[in-house]
């Protein structure tokens, strides 16, 4: 039996592995087939539902074998004849079987880093450390640069921060700041060297990622296996430490999409799949240092904080800016031909440095760049006609929005520029908001009582003319925007004047008048007080204007429209007085620029 035991050790398997022989085998045997019929009989016999006596005779047995089978394992364990790899081994006891069994795990994983965290270091940690190792990854992301990732207090996360990140070193202080911090390989202390092997092989993947997009998961397999053996709960918080430490030469992919910028989300979707996360090292050399500033310098006016200068750097900060974009501005045809072409080529942009060097100088009308480009009339025109595209792409919102409540302004009579203009409305729509039954109408003018230069406000005017949230429009819904617009303003001013009419007493009288043509159309409302001798000197004045016509043989029907335009002179040329004295009050005060 020896020598079979023997022999059969000598057969190779994936992982190293005792073989025992033990006289007590066919003990452990009797006493599992007993207590396996005991259990099926306990699970399946209705007979005994009704009995108790006969489930706590089972119970107490079952109780009795089990405790009979451990001791006859520990039995068979300890008396068994070992071998391994064709040698027979000096193991006498159980404690002899565990030191060796330990031994050989140190001989296979000679490479696995010495972590010193029990809650987490784990291949299935508890659903409390998994919460707390995900928002320590969170963390990671968002608030890689403060000391202990702005870990207050001393939670689950900081517990794990300190044993599995910070003891190693592989977050650590920058050499020239010190409140700024890093992910970095680990350090030369005792513990961060025993991180040394399983760094490098962290290395050679993103090595091996150079020529093609690689899944995370592939690391996670590396790192798992002989001679690292990490256990899956530790896994993807170094992998996210690796991807941290090299972030300025990898492109990263979610779902097959390139991401310039990790987030909250993008951990989410990384602990849910790793093979979800895509990544690619790049390592582009000799690019013309003249052409990095350049094209840096039209970034940087848009991204917080200063750019390290190499190609991916100066690419992620140019699509994120586009992805970031109004959702309105990425839909829009509107714009000039360059610039859609250039935010579709950045926002569909797979390969950051293909997209800087080769699509983006096509659309732009050049022929692609290379690496060591040195031409200063080609990289001029290439980053003015990129810089154009960007401008306009980032005023788009704010113009429209300027369009809009200019619109609202001129419709109104008013103007929503200035404080003061702003109040003259509110006032106004304070006095006609639930005056006309008209529920749609009510809407506009409770919004206009809180005329302001939020942004949310205006986007309230044109969500409620298009029936639309602006963030969902597409062009053709401005033009009904705007149209709706006008709509609603006459009718707030036809509102207006009826219930200034109703609301005046004694020999006030209001009158409404609604002058120009197309679109230059606004309405000018007056209230006017007009005494007894007053209406009867414009009686007369009247009469001696009719006789007047008669006499040029004017027909009467015609008459009304002469007395209109002498009316309307009248009043405009008053409202333009007014309009003037109030322009030179607000101190000559500009349109506020909406920000996006």
């Amino acid at each position: 039996m020896r020598l079979q035991a023997e022999k059969l050790s000598e057969q190779t398997a994936d992982y190293p592995y005792f073989l025992g022989v033990s006289p007590h085998a066919w003990d452990v045997r009797a006493l599992t087939q007993e207590l396996s019929a005991l259990e099926y009989v306990r699970s399946n016999a209705s007979a005994l539902e009704g009995d108790q006596v006969a489930r706590r005779e089972l119970a107490a047995r079952a109780s009795g074998l089990r405790e009979q089978l451990d001791q006859k394992m520990t039995e068979m364990l300890g008396a068994a004849f070992w071998c391994r790899t064709g040698r027979s081994q000096e193991i006498r006891s159980i404690a002899s079987l565990t030191r060796m069994a330990s031994d050989c795990a140190s001989e296979v994983f000679a490479a696995s880093p010495i972590i010193k965290n029990e809650l987490i270091n784990r291949t299935r940690p508890s659903s409390n450390a998994i919460t707390a190792s995900n928002e320590l990854m969170r963390l990671m992301v968002l608030q890689g640069e403060r000391p202990n990732l702005a870990i207050e207090g001393y939670p689950p996360q900081r517990a794990i921060y300190d044993s599995v990140l910070a003891v190693p070193g592989i977050h650590r202080k920058t050499p020239h700041s010190e409140n700024t911090y890093k992910f970095d390989a680990p350090t030369a202390s005792e513990v961060g060297k025993s991180f040394t092997a399983m760094w490098a092989e962290g290395e050679n993947f993103l090595e091996a990622s150079t020529k093609e997009r690689l899944p995370l998961s592939q690391l996670h397999e590396r790192w798992s296996k002989a001679p690292f053996g990490l256990r899956s709960g530790v896994i993807p918080i170094y992998a996210l430490a690796l991807v941290l430490a090299n972030e300025n030469q990898l492109a990263l992919y979610l779902d097959g999409y390139f991401v310039p910028q990790m987030d909250a989300f993008f951990v989410d979707r990384m602990l849910q799949d790793p093979k979800a996360v895509e990544l690619r090292k790049f390592q582009v050399t000799g690019v013309a240092r003249s052409a990095l500033e350049r094209l840096s310098a039209l970034i940087t006016e848009r991204a917080e904080g200063a750019l390290s200068l190499d190609a991916l750097s100066v690419a992620k900060p140019l699509v994120a800016f586009v992805r970031s974009l109004h959702p309105w501005v990425k839909r829009t045809r509107s714009l000039d031909k360059t610039t859609l072409a250039c935010r579709d080529s950045i926002s569909k942009a797979s390969d950051p440095i293909a997209l800087l060097f080769e699509e983006l100088p096509i659309v732009c009308g050049i022929s692609p760049i290379t690496y060591n480009v040195k031409d200063d009339l080609l990289l001029r025109a290439y980053t003015d006609a990129l810089r154009r595209a960007v401008n306009e792409l980032r005023a788009a919102y704010p113009r429209l929005l300027d369009k809009m409540t200019a619109h609202v302004g001129e419709q109104l009579g008013g103007t929503l520029a200035t404080d003061k203009g702003r109040f003259a409305i509110s006032e106004r729509a304070g006095f006609v908001a639930g005056r006309s039954g008209d529920f749609r109408l009510d809407a506009f003018a409770t919004r206009l009582k809180t005329a302001s230069s939020a942004i949310e406000w205006i986007e309230s005017i044109g969500g409620l003319a298009a029936n639309k949230p602006v963030r969902d429009w597409i062009d053709n819904d401005i033009d009904r925007a705007m149209f709706e617009i006008s709509d609603l303003c006459v009718r707030f001013k036809r509102v207006e004047a009826v219930a200034k009419t109703l609301g005046e007493t004694g020999d006030s009288e209001t009158v409404s008048i609604v002058v120009g043509q197309g679109k230059e159309s606004r309405s000018i409302i007056q209230t006017i007080d007009v005494t007894p001798s007053e209406r009867e000197i414009a009686r007369e004045a009247l009469d001696d204007l009719r006789r007047q016509l008669a006499a040029q043989g004017l027909a009467p029907s015609r008459v009304r429209a002469v007395v209109t335009e002498i009316a309307k002179e009248i009043i405009v040329s008053h409202n333009v007085t007014s309009q003037d004295q109030t322009e030179a009050t607000d101190g000559g005060k500009e349109s506020k620029t909406w920000q996006s």
